[in-house]
């Protein structure tokens, strides 16, 4: 990406400082890590407004400011920028299955983001349908631009079946991924009731349940054992991966038969592209973003017991099936880059410091 003369981009001192871990922190982190290549980046505290001062103070001063949209805002005189990784507060569906507390500051924050913003990015098509559905914004002022992929998640990628054998402590078995936090609106009881019906129908494959906690609650002891109980009808078929590295989470979406996410709602997606870049063949539900995402190259489905076993058996009964969907899949995702996020992401501020898109630009100093 090449680099622009005049924009200066303001950013917040925490979001320059998140580390590469979850999908909020490896969003930002990629998407910044690009940017500094291409414009200046100036950290701003997010408590004091910008005053003026000696010239040299002055040429530092940003001309446009990117702040988090879930966040307290920073006081900045220059016209802000939010991004908006997660959308859907307002879905009934999906607000039931929030804590009150998080609900409620989370669509509190996001809503005095956008109101306050000159420009809105979000992370896909239908994100910003529902940002304007729901707050009336002009459509002008919001933008959608698709997250980007790591180089970590590629076909090929090893590890993931010794890695299975091995927690479990048997032999190498076939298996079903599923990589999400525990979130209720990620819809884990119905593809485990899924895979207990495959089960009973002569299926051998397990299920790997990997990721991390709830976000929006301090215990989530209780989704934790819901997630590892054993299946109905069908014992030691739960393999439980609490938050693997990167490389382990690529070797296993490589070397799974199905990768599974029966999301209520997805803003994005993220691990269901990462697993397509691993050759996987996905099931996705039909909610949120991920028709947009995976397209043509998986398996969208109602997020519902028939449905995700009737997908589920179809491609774990025919390998031929299943492995022509995953190399579709790998295809695909290779559109998906960090490089394409963050030229999106800089012509919109672009827009918003005064400087047209696609002027010609410099390399930064």
């Amino acid at each position: 990406m090449r680099a622009s003369r005049r924009v200066r981009v303001g950013v917040p001192a925490p979001l320059l400082a998140l580390a590469p871990a979850g999908g909020h922190g490896k969003v930002w982190h990629r998407v910044l890590s690009v940017l500094r290549g291409a414009v200046p980046i100036v950290s701003i505290d997010p408590n004091r407004a910008a005053r003026g001062g000696p010239r040299r103070r002055q040429l530092r001063q940003p001309t446009v400011v990117l702040a988090d949209g879930h966040a307290e805002l920073p006081l900045a005189r220059a016209p802000l920028v939010v991004a908006v990784l997660e959308a859907g507060w307002f879905e009934t569906e999906l607000r039931e299955t929030l804590t009150p507390e998080f609900y409620d500051y989370m669509s509190a924050r996001t809503e005095q983001a956008v109101r306050a913003a000159a420009h809105v990015i979000t992370i896909s098509a239908a994100a910003r349908r529902d940002l304007l559905r729901e707050y009336r914004l002009e459509p002008d002022r919001v933008h959608a631009v698709h997250l980007g992929l790591d180089p970590v998640f590629r076909p090929g990628a090893e590890g993931g079946r010794a890695l299975v054998a091995r927690v479990r402590g048997g032999p190498d078995v076939p298996y079903v991924l599923y990589a999400a936090t525990l979130h209720p609106r990620k819809n884990l009881p119905v593809l485990r009731a899924a895979m207990a019906r495959l089960a009973a129908a002569g299926f051998p494959h397990v299920l790997v349940v990997a990721g991390g906690p709830a976000p929006d609650r301090p215990d989530s002891s209780d989704l934790e054992r819901a997630a590892c109980a054993e299946l109905s009808g069908a014992p030691d078929r739960i393999v439980r991966l609490r938050e693997p590295s990167d490389h382990d989470l690529a070797g296993l979406m490589a070397g799974a038969d199905a990768f599974c996410l029966p999301s209520l709602y997805e803003g994005f997606g993220l691990t269901a592209l990462e697993a397509m870049g691993c050759g996987a063949p996905v099931v996705v539900s039909d909610r949120g973003a991920l028709p947009e995402v995976v397209g043509d190259a998986g398996l969208v489905v109602e997020p519902s017991v028939p449905s995700l076993t009737a997908a589920l058996g179809s491609l774990l009964s025919d390998p031929a099936k299943a492995q022509e969907l995953g190399e579709r899949a790998a295809v695909r995702a290779r559109g998906f880059t960090w490089e394409r996020t963050a030229a999106g992401w800089l012509e919109v501020l672009q827009r918003a410091g005064g400087e047209p898109a696609g002027a010609p630009y410099t390399r930064a100093r």
